[in-house]
C-alpha cells in the first residue's frame, strides 16, 4: 500500500516552468560579438569578459573569444539582446595570466542597431569602432526534396594584406563542381573587406543512404581588383612559418538542411597569423 500510495504521489500533476523571456522586437535588438583582429592565437591576445553596454558577460575566468572567434557560443543560433540604438561594447584580457584586468583594452560603439533586428559585431581594430553587419534571412527550400539536397552559406571577408593593413582587393569564392574537380562553381558576390555575400544555397549530394546526407567539397578564392573590376587569378598567400607561398585551397563537410556561416581571415603575407577559414553553424 505504501508503495503504490507513493508511485501515485510522484505521478501527479506537476507545473513545468521555463526559465525564458521572449525577445521583444519592438524594443531590442539581438547580436553576436566576434574578434577579428590580426593576432596570433596565444592566450594574451584572448578575451575574457566582454562588456555590453555597461553589463560584463565571463566564464567563471575562462576563455570566452579566443582568435578569431565569437559569442555566444556554445550552441547553434545564439544571440544577446540589446536595447536597440548605439551599442557600447568593451573587450578584456587578462591582466596577470588569472585575474581578468580591471580595464578593456577596447572599447567601442556598434552603431544603428535597429530593434527586431539580428546582428554581427566585428571588432578588426583595437582603436576603431566595430564592423556592424545584419545576420540576414537565411534561406528557405521549397519542399522536401529540395530540403534533402540543400544546405545555406553566407561568407564573410576579414583578410589583411599586411599587419594591421586590410586588403584593398575583393574576394570571390570559387567552390568545386558538384561532379567535377575544378573550381568552376562561382559563389556569391565578390566580397571586400568587412563585407559579407548573400546567403547562397549549395547543392549537396548525399552519397551514404542512411544518413543525414552530407558531402566535402573543396574551394578556392580569386583576387578581384577593388577598383577595377579585373580578375587577379587565384589568392596566393604565406602558407607555413618558412614563408612558403602557394594558391589557397581548402575544404568543408557540409550536411543537408544546416546554414553555415565561414570568415575569411589572417594575414595574407605573415609567416605566424596565416589566411585561414573559420565556420559557425548558425542552424
Amino acid at each position: 500500500f505504501l508503495v503504490l500510495l507513493a508511485i501515485a504521489s510522484a505521478c501527479s500533476d506537476k507545473n513545468v516552468e521555463y526559465n525564458m523571456e521572449p525577445v521583444d522586437t519592438a524594443h531590442q535588438a539581438e547580436l553576436q560579438i566576434f574578434y577579428m583582429a590580426p593576432k596570433t592565437a596565444v592566450s594574451s591576445n584572448y578575451i575574457y569578459q566582454v562588456g555590453i553596454n555597461g553589463i560584463n558577460y565571463a566564464n567563471n575566468g575562462s576563455t570566452l573569444i579566443t582568435t578569431f572567434n565569437g559569442v555566444p557560443g556554445g550552441a547553434v543560433g545564439m544571440y544577446y539582446t540589446v536595447a536597440s540604438g548605439d551599442v557600447t561594447i568593451t573587450l578584456f584580457h587578462r591582466l596577470d595570466g588569472v585575474n581578468i584586468d580591471a580595464q578593456p583594452f577596447y572599447t567601442g560603439k556598434a552603431r544603428g542597431l535597429k530593434a527586431g533586428g539580428k546582428y554581427q559585431v566585428f571588432v578588426v581594430d583595437d582603436n576603431a569602432d566595430p564592423i556592424v553587419l545584419e545576420a540576414g534571412e537565411m534561406p528557405t527550400f521549397g519542399g522536401s526534396t529540395q530540403t534533402a539536397e540543400y544546405c545555406g552559406t553566407k561568407w564573410y571577408n576579414f583578410m589583411y594584406e599586411a599587419d594591421g593593413t586590410p586588403s584593398t582587393d575583393k574576394l570571390q569564392l570559387y567552390i568545386q563542381g558538384d561532379s567535377t574537380k575544378q573550381y568552376d562553381e562561382p559563389l556569391g558576390k565578390p566580397i571586400g573587406f568587412g563585407e559579407c555575400t548573400d546567403w547562397e544555397s549549395l547543392h549537396v549530394t548525399k552519397t551514404v543512404y542512411n544518413s543525414q546526407g552530407y558531402q566535402s567539397r573543396y574551394y578556392t578564392f580569386h583576387v578581384i581588383d577593388g577598383t577595377t573590376g579585373e580578375d587577379k587569378g587565384q589568392l596566393e598567400y604565406v602558407s607555413n612559418t618558412a614563408g612558403r607561398v602557394k594558391a589557397f585551397t581548402d575544404y568543408w563537410t557540409w550536411y543537408i538542411g544546416r546554414q553555415y556561416r565561414l570568415y575569411v581571415h589572417g594575414v595574407r603575407t605573415s609567416k605566424t597569423v596565416r589566411v585561414a577559414v573559420s565556420r559557425w553553424t548558425a542552424y
